[in-house]
């Protein structure tokens, strides 16, 4: 693997990819780009952004039929699900591979925020049950 040292080792990268995957509702190919966590999906590479899909601690990708299809499903900003064909099964599991790192590397950062949050409000929290007797 390709190790890429920087100077901020917490923020993890987000991985980047796009192409034309076949989007199993509408049955057309669809030209989708994966980057910063958004996946987002055209009708051709460059026409107006059809919609966007955000990878977030909620998402989850799999393979369906075989290996060539995909299924993405995303709760934010609310409910969708994306069943996408690769035209081949390397193809679909670079796409799922870049996906999935996409969804880690989203839930990494909210652990961390959650984290600096948790120690920000420890003061806040204490004074309040206190005041609540």
């Amino acid at each position: 693997g390709r190790q890429v040292m920087s100077g901020d080792s917490a923020k993890i990268a987000k991985p980047e990819r796009r192409g034309y995957l076949l989007n199993e509702y509408t049955g057309n190919r669809e030209y989708v780009v994966l980057r910063g966590g958004v996946m987002r999906v055209r009708q051709s590479k460059h026409g107006p952004e059809d919609s966007s899909l955000y990878l977030t601690s909620g998402s989850s990708v799999s393979f369906l039929a075989g290996k060539n299809v995909l299924e993405v499903q995303s709760k934010v900003p609310y409910a969708q699900e994306y069943i996408l064909a690769a035209s081949s099964e390397r193809e679909a599991e670079a796409w799922h591979d870049d996906i999935q790192a996409s969804i880690r590397a989203e839930q990494a950062e909210m652990d961390r925020l959650v984290k600096l949050l948790d120690n920000g409000c420890t003061m806040h929290k204490y004074n309040y049950s206190n005041s609540k007797r």
